[in-house]
């Protein structure tokens, strides 16, 4: 499975706000077998919204959006969907209720009515509660296709990965298990390392990849596998390992 993430507003555009989100909704998606294909930066606007998802459902069968689900004019996300869908927004009584019972927690009552769109979702996606903020996530399933549509408050999509997306996909979908082993090597410039070592790489196996990590006067290789039996895999990287130390010897 592949996956596209789409960071949406024009805050990211213009330089004022750092993309956080989707380093680390690639690392997470990564850690689980899903590779990102593409990651779109895109500003606020519904047409682009909507043709941004056409160019990113054409590379990935998940696409992941952030950003503009907020309750001011500037956020139009929610409203892209519905229109690339094709379909309604309703009131989701759940999560309406899941708003009252956040906004009485903090005290802050006065403030619901004004944030009651909050709790107006595509009526065909399936909603995640937000524990942390107000815009809830949304899911959309059409055609073999996974749209998930979160806000773009770090604090925010952190907990909505780790805690509901991730084990979401992992119990919708089987993923292989994914081993990495690492080597850290020092005064060892990356040019002469990668020559040096590359037969061995050359010759691993498809199930391997290995990716150089350099920082500094140190390089850091990491190598990955990915398998239906992981005592297998671990015991495969462990035979890669005590070969390319053979061959870089002691650094």
């Amino acid at each position: 499975m592949k996956a596209a993430l789409i960071t949406i507003g024009d805050e990211i555009l213009s330089g004022n706000t750092v993309d956080t989100n989707s380093t680390f909704i690639a690392e997470q998606l990564k850690n689980i077998g899903i590779k990102t294909a593409q990651i779109f930066t895109i500003s606020d606007e519904i047409e682009t919204i909507k043709k941004t998802l056409t160019s990113a459902f054409e590379l990935a069968d998940l696409v992941i959006t952030t950003g503009g689900l907020g309750p001011t004019k500037d956020d139009k996300t929610k409203i892209a969907f519905k229109d690339y869908f094709k379909d309604e927004l309703v009131l989701d009584e759940k999560t309406f209720e899941h708003l009252k019972q956040l906004f009485i927690k903090r005290n802050r009552e006065h403030l619901l009515e004004i944030n009651k769109d909050q709790a107006v979702v595509l009526s065909k996606a399936f909603v995640f509660q937000n524990f942390n903020g107000t815009a809830p996530c949304q899911m959309v399933e059409e055609n073999g296709k996974i749209a998930i549509c979160l806000p773009g408050v770090p604090y925010e999509v952190k907990p909505f990965i780790r805690n509901q997306i991730i084990p979401f996909l992992q119990q919708k979908f089987k993923f292989p298990f994914i081993e990495s082993r690492f080597i850290s090597v020092v005064n060892y410039p990356e040019s002469l390392l990668a020559n040096d070592i590359e037969s061995w790489e050359d010759n691993l196996p498809e199930h391997m990849t290995l990716s150089y990590l350099p920082v500094g006067n140190r390089v850091k290789l990491r190598l990955t596998a990915n398998g239906e039996n992981l005592r297998d895999l671990q015991n495969d990287l462990e035979k890669q390992i005590k070969k390319v130390v053979v061959i870089i010897g002691d650094r």
